[in-house]
């Protein structure tokens, strides 16, 4: 595509026509809130996330959310001795919902930096990362 001088995402890959909807954009969200893994929760509130850390088979990620009013979250992670390292800079106060292994989640204010080191586990027919050390 880039190849081609698009400047969106194709609908579809037959470089003879696109019909570039807003929603062509899909996996640009996709990847970024899986392999970054932060998940808005607006049923919790504004600047509410989940941790649902998914690493697509990469062993290091970053990238920037932007939040609704002009802030951002900066996320950086990498992988190291079977261990994600997984650091979160956010530019104004947010809320983020840990996970445990019982299912329920711990509710940790963010004021600016958090550094946290998760582990993979899993229980059953679920597998998710677990907060080592915050």
């Amino acid at each position: 595509m880039l190849e081609d001088d698009r400047t969106t995402l194709v609908e579809v890959f037959d470089t003879r026509w696109s019909h570039c909807h807003q929603w062509a954009g899909c996996p640009t969200w996709q990847l970024t809130r899986y392999a970054l893994g932060l998940h808005p929760r607006y049923s919790e509130g504004e600047g509410v996330f989940a941790l649902r850390f998914v690493p697509l088979g990469l062993h290091r990620g970053e990238g920037v959310i932007p939040l609704k009013d002009g802030g951002k979250v900066t996320l950086r992670w990498h992988e190291q001795d079977s261990v994600v390292h997984y650091t979160l800079d956010s530019t104004r106060p947010i809320t983020l919902l840990l996970p445990h292994m019982d299912g329920s989640e711990e509710r940790r204010e963010v004021t600016d930096k958090l550094s946290c080191t998760l582990q993979h586990a899993s229980k059953g027919d679920s597998a998710w990362y677990r907060v080592l050390d915050i």
